[in-house]
């Protein structure tokens, strides 16, 4: 594909070509909130290593867990993780659901893996968490509406 005077080259392309295809980790991730919740915890990692052995049979696989709050920057376990993303050593990230990896902000974590070609499997959506997304949508929405519609008639 040539942009402007640049030529770039999809990163399977590449990878196709050095025959080195799925050489990325897959990487499975779960975290619990405390330590009264481990029996979850393993639930959680026996669940993702039962999904990768079915459905990315072969592929090299680390398991990274943490116990601690959702809204904590100080977990090992996920800072590993983004390190090795940042580092290329990841192909995919897979959590049981999509508040595992964070509690709020999921969405910078969804650009940051897209931007470096970093597939993020959510295993079960949560209705109960995609209801709460969608009224802070909707409420958003509703104040944006009202603020412009309070600034029309000033």
């Amino acid at each position: 594909m040539r942009i402007g005077l640049e030529a770039r080259i999809p990163r399977s392309e590449i990878e196709r070509l050095k025959g080195s295809l799925n050489e990325r980790l897959l990487v499975l991730y779960g975290r619990v909130s405390g330590q009264g919740q481990k029996d979850d915890l393993e639930t959680q990692i026996e669940r993702l290593q039962a999904w990768a052995k079915v459905e990315r049979p072969g592929r090299k696989t680390l398991v990274l867990s943490d116990i601690g709050s959702g809204l904590s920057p100080t977990r090992k376990q996920l800072s590993r993780l983004l390190k090795m993303v940042c580092e290329d050593r990841v192909g995919e990230v897979a959590v049981t659901y999509g508040d595992r990896l964070t509690r709020f902000g999921q969405e910078y974590l969804e650009t940051l893996f897209e931007s470096l070609g970093v597939t993020l499997t959510i295993l079960y959506q949560s209705a109960y968490y995609d209801r709460i997304k969608e009224v802070m949508t909707e409420n958003r929405r509703g104040k944006v509406w009202q603020e412009s519609r309070v600034q029309q008639h000033i």
